[in-house]
């Protein structure tokens, strides 16, 4: 518990964020000025990451993501390479908030702006994840993930996610079914042998339970366990594919799947052909030989009321 919760604060808002345009920007302006909040605001690509890395420099002790996935991602990045030791909290402005929902926050403005400001602040040490690639390294708190997530991510329409959010992802995906492809990879986790995979239509690497807007892929990850949950998806044809995605989109978990392989460690290494796009908490991100690792209890974050460790 902090004596103050709000000593100083900066909140990195980004003006272009999913709810901002609904009134929610008016909202979060209105409580940043009663709690007290330094508003940074981003302008493009890349301003996320480096206001939480000046705030930490100017002496922040919280830095609060107010967007979605994508700008937690980035002050995410921010912070883990800043000097400093500021603590994150997240204010969801997204379609997704799926790191919002692991910590147990709010997922409405107001209400997350109120816990956020209030005496009752909690914070919990999580892992983080380390991603490097040939072309370079970025942090994750919630996943990454390759394959044919991340063109349904660009296919998918912004309106209805809003309106079915995490049904969104399975119709698009539905809808692509005919066009969908799948790969051979290679995978292995800490010391083991590699393990040869064939038609492979998507990984998950995964520090929490759910992507795309609540889709629990990963039903039994904690970002707290200092373990990565590998998901690997394969099909020969578009019917598997279609039984996975509506076993999930209805609540269930495709770890039940015959088409799902399921791993466990704190190190992850994928050789994967160089069209396998990969995005990191929502980011784009590339290479064909990829090790992602846990980072135990590396990073203090702020959650909320409905909080579970796991």
């Amino acid at each position: 518990m902090d004596e103050d919760p709000n000593t100083n604060t900066v909140v990195v808002l980004n003006p272009a964020a999913g709810s901002v345009g609904d009134g929610a920007g008016e909202v979060l302006e209105r409580r940043a000025a009663d709690a007290g909040w330094e508003l940074r605001r981003t302008e493009r690509a890349g301003d996320g990451e480096r206001l939480a890395r000046e705030a930490v420099a100017a002496g922040a002790e919280r830095v609060l993501a107010a967007g979605g996935d994508g700008t937690v991602s980035e002050v995410l990045c921010g912070l883990m390479d800043g000097d400093g030791d500021a603590s994150m909290g997240v204010i969801p402005l997204g379609t997704g908030n799926d790191l919002a929902r692991t910590l147990g926050l709010p997922l409405d403005v107001e209400a997350a702006c109120a816990w956020l400001a209030g005496d009752d602040l909690a914070e919990r040490r999580v892992d983080v994840i380390e991603v490097r690639s040939e072309q370079g390294r970025r942090w994750a708190l919630n996943s990454f993930n390759g394959g044919v997530a991340d063109q349904v991510r660009e296919r998918l329409d912004p309106d209805r996610k809003a309106r079915w959010g995490p049904l969104a992802f399975t119709i698009t995906a539905l809808e692509m079914l005919g066009d969908i492809p799948s790969w051979s990879i290679r995978l292995r986790v800490d010391e083991g042998a590699w393990v040869s995979l064939d038609g492979v239509v998507g990984v998950l690497v995964a520090n929490a339970p759910t992507v795309g807007g609540g889709l629990r892929v990963a039903p039994n990850a904690s970002i707290e366990d200092a373990r990565l949950d590998v998901v690997a998806a394969s099909a020969q044809h578009v019917g598997q594919v279609a039984h996975v995605a509506l076993r999930t989109a209805l609540g269930g978990t495709p770890l039940d799947s015959d088409h799902v392989a399921f791993f466990q460690g704190r190190r992850v290494e994928l050789e994967v052909p160089d069209d396998f796009a990969f995005t990191v908490d929502g980011e784009a991100f590339e290479g064909s030989r990829v090790t992602a690792r846990v980072h135990p209890a590396a990073l203090s974050v702020v959650v909320g009321p409905d909080y579970e460790p796991g």
